[in-house]
């Protein structure tokens, strides 16, 4: 084993007069440590050992011929894995899980009987930080996993299986109470989607808060070093307080002629009028409804003073330069820039655009970015509006302004590929990619009345391009980020998803899970058509560099041809595994909801 590899990367303050705020230290991985019964030099060692094994696998044709597996390189899927605990692929190493961590099943001896659940039990949409970590679309209550499994698994434990974990709540649940009558508790997870399973694996991880916290620190300041130039603005506003009441009036009041930092820029559509045909820009005081916070139904035309709406105005198309693809144009719908929110002096503004700004905006549709990766976004019932707007490529949902910094960001966090803790970075940044997309919609009430956030992601089953968006700065995204993560991490204790395992693979095939194994199985399986969690992961997954294999998806979903019927033998195919691997007179929970009933009978 080479010195590098014995040795990792860690973040000190740097010192005083250096001009850095943190450096590297090299410090030895001190062990031993243990995983599956089996003792390691250090952790080091540990993922050395089973990432070779792993690698090994990754080469063998029958593997990658399991049903699921992601659609990936061998080298990303490695870099996304931490075996045995983790693996971005049907985790191979589950069975040595089961063998250190299970109890074999004997008829003779077996004495476990329970009665079902019979408590009123009410668990609302939780929030607390560790949950806000990551913003995926659905999270299960910890609360419910612990009260279900704490009532259904024995006193000295067993193993709990949940094979359509999302983002692994229900591990963070055995976790959250692991001190009290789930001390031995052991959890198997399992999801389709390399975005679900990735953050089920962070979530059911610990690293040290403050170490993570210096290093997404760093990497904020390096970058915010590197871009500063595309987010500067002159200040010409006037100071905000948080309600945009006046923005429509036009009163600059500071002169002092010092330089801002932009927090984000509002984009205005522009319509043309069916009665003229001349355009009509939406972002104006007689087209919002300050009061209620909405943007009006129909509204006069700017020239011909003739009541129109959205619904019968065309789009103004204009095409320009690919920033990523040179031989290609880009055909987008115009939105023009109307309000920019920028910092000056700790304190917030706001300004009208000026000739610099428009020229700066402008500027950035002329540069090439290399390291944004060129991924065809995949045809569905979701992405169809996407690519109905001539945005063929995951790069073509970002505003070139945005792609500058997220292009300088690959370079920096790429260094850190030998760091310990570089997959909890890549969690940390995964949801950039989709809050910092052209699809943030304006919460227009939180922006004219306070109370809230301005924007809010796309992520809420739907893929669109508001007629009213952002060009936010990645730099105040992320310094939200990493407060989101650090306090998450603070709640974790050091024993945290020590007896945890997570794969990337189909529930429809547990191949690797014994007969007659687990002790409990709690799932929460998709809601038939109400979320197409492939499609909607798509940014997350083209940032990671794994993608889901969409084929045994349990959805209903047209692009795909998959109707009810389609989703119920998936489904059967699920519980049929499921069945097969829990043991003889052993429970099995389905969380379940959906506001059509036919839905419900099939998964009945």
């Amino acid at each position: 084993m080479s010195q590098k590899e014995f040795f990792k990367k860690k973040l000190i303050p740097a010192k005083p007069g250096s001009g850095k705020l943190f450096e590297e230290e090299i410090v030895a991985n001190e062990g031993p440590v243990v995983c599956f019964g089996q003792e390691f030099e250090n952790e080091v060692v540990r993922r050395e050992h089973f990432t070779t094994l792993l690698r090994e696998k990754l080469k063998d044709p029958e593997f990658r011929k399991i049903e699921g597996f992601p659609i990936g390189e061998d080298e990303d899927i490695l870099a996304l894995s931490d075996p045995p605990y983790y693996t971005a692929c049907p985790n191979p190493f589950i069975n040595d899980f089961f063998n250190h961590y299970g109890k074999r099943y004997d008829p003779a001896t077996d004495d476990y009987r329970r009665e079902p659940f019979a408590a009123d039990s009410q668990f609302g949409k939780t929030s607390n930080a560790i949950t806000r970590a990551h913003p995926y679309h659905t999270k299960v209550p910890p609360e419910a996993v612990q009260t279900f499994a704490a009532h259904y698994l024995e006193e000295k434990g067993g193993i709990m299986l949940d094979c359509f974990c999302g983002v692994g709540m229900s591990g963070v649940g055995l976790n959250l109470y692991r001190g009290e009558e789930l001390h031995d508790a052991a959890t198997v997870l399992c999801d389709l989607s390399t975005i679900a399973s990735f953050a089920a694996y962070n979530y059911n991880s610990r690293v040290d808060e403050l170490e993570i916290e210096q290093i997404l620190k760093s990497i904020a300041k390096e970058l915010e070093e590197k871009t500063r130039e595309t987010y500067l603005t002159q200040n010409t506003g006037w100071l905000t307080k948080g309600k945009q009441t006046e923005i429509f009036e036009k009163k600059n009041h500071d002169k002092s002629n010092g330089v801002g930092v932009i927090e984000y820029i509002v984009l205005s559509e522009e319509l043309t009028c069916p009665n003229c045909g001349d355009p009509n820009l939406l972002w104006q005081k007689k087209n919002i409804d300050i009061v209620s916070g909405k943007i009006k139904g129909s509204f006069l035309c700017d020239t011909c003073n003739k009541e129109i709406s959205k619904a019968v105005c065309s789009k103004i198309w204009e095409t320009r330069p690919d920033p990523c693809i040179n031989r290609e144009v880009w055909r987008i719908f115009r939105q023009r820039p109307v309000l920019i929110y920028y910092k000056y002096q700790g304190k917030n503004y706001c300004k009208y655009p000026d000739a610099d700004d428009i020229a700066n905006i402008e500027k950035q549709w002329e540069q090439s970015y290399p390291n944004i990766p060129v991924v065809e976004i995949p045809n569905g019932d979701k992405t169809r509006e996407l690519i109905s707007g001539n945005n063929l490529y995951f790069h073509q949902c970002y505003h070139p302004m945005v792609l500058s910094v997220l292009d300088e960001l690959g370079n920096i966090v790429e260094r850190y590929s030998d760091n310990s803790l570089f997959m909890r970075i890549k969690f940390a940044l995964s949801p950039l990619y989709s809050s910092l997309t052209r699809m943030s919609v304006l919460h227009v009430s939180n922006f004219f009345k306070g109370g809230g956030g301005p924007f809010v992601s796309n992520i809420s089953g739907f893929l669109h391009f508001p007629s009213i968006s952002f060009i936010r700065n990645p730099v105040s995204a992320l310094r939200l980020r990493t407060k989101s993560v650090v306090a998450s991490e603070g709640l974790r204790t050091t024993t945290w998803g020590r007896s945890t395992i997570t794969s990337c693979q189909s529930a429809t095939n547990l191949h690797q899970i014994p007969n007659a194994s687990v002790d409990y199985v709690f799932i929460d399986p998709p809601f038939g058509q109400n979320l197409m969690y492939s499609e909607l992961n798509y940014f997350w997954e083209c940032a990671l560099g794994v993608r889901t294999n969409m084929i045994p998806e349990a959805i209903i979903n047209k692009t795909q041809h998959k109707e009810l019927r389609d989703y119920q033998l998936l489904m059967i195919a699920a519980f049929r595994e499921i069945n097969r691997v829990l043991k003889p007179g052993r429970w099995l929970t389905v969380e379940f909801h959906n506001s059509k009933n036919a839905v419900w009978i099939a998964i009945q």
